[in-house]
């Protein structure tokens, strides 16, 4: 079972890693890496063990 359980292609993300916040949508989930595209058009891969922090974004509820 991939550590990235909770999360799923499509997903809104945010990722911390050494000092730095991605905020991006969920393109690929591996076993021990999560690829998320981001607002400036860029593709963050990042695994497992450098990921300090990841959030999933909501949809706010109406």
């Amino acid at each position: 079972m991939t550590k990235f359980q909770n999360v799923k292609i499509n997903d809104k993300v945010i990722v911390e890693n050494a000092n730095r916040t991605t905020i991006g949508t969920v393109t690929t989930i591996g076993e021990n890496q999560l690829s998320i595209h981001t607002a400036d058009d860029r593709l963050s891969t990042y695994h497992i063990n450098d990921i300090d922090e990841l959030a999933i974004l909501l949809d706010p509820v109406a």
